[in-house]
């Protein structure tokens, strides 16, 4: 510090304390005030700007990204392909994510379908089960009118001959 950096402090102790202090009896009292002020503004400011913490979390991101320690991330030594591939792999999981999605609702549509087919083969089912069961009944109605034609006839010719 120089003199003329300390006459405006000269001039303001001159107007609240009217004292007049030679060089360095100012120089020693700027320094025994500043050396009691800036552990106090030291720790204010570690303790309002979260340091402690700030310095954990440093300390977990270098363990965390301690593989890449090494790494050449100068981009403009790496090839174009190599550029874009970033954007390309996340490019392709956006599809395969789309894809996925794609596959998950036809199979749900695929499980549908296969509900109300089984549900129609269900009734076709019945149905033919129904169709066998009238179509034993009509060849056993059948076969008790064909049995039973001669005997009406024959009751026909007697009542037609008991007529006349």
């Amino acid at each position: 510090m120089g003199p003329i950096c300390l006459e405006p402090f000269a001039a303001i102790l001159l107007e609240h304390e009217n004292t007049i202090l030679n060089k360095d009896t100012l120089i020693e009292r700027v320094r025994m005030r500043m050396s009691q002020l800036l552990p106090k503004i030291n720790e204010n400011f570690f303790v309002s700007n979260d340091v402690g913490k700030k310095l954990i979390t440093l300390e977990v991101l270098k363990e965390k990204f301690e593989p890449y320690k090494g790494t050449n991330w100068q981009v403009h030594k790496l090839t174009p392909e190599e550029r874009t591939r970033p954007v390309r792999m996340r490019l392709m999981d956006s599809s395969i994510r789309f894809i996925q999605k794609q596959i998950q609702g036809q199979e749900k549509a695929i499980e549908i379908a296969l509900a109300k087919s089984k549900e129609n083969r269900e009734r076709i089912q019945n149905i033919q089960n129904e169709r066998v069961k009238l179509y034993a009944l009509m060849q056993q109605q059948m076969s008790y009118y064909e049995e039973m034609e001669p005997k009406l006839m024959d009751l026909i010719k007697v009542m037609i001959g008991n007529v006349d």
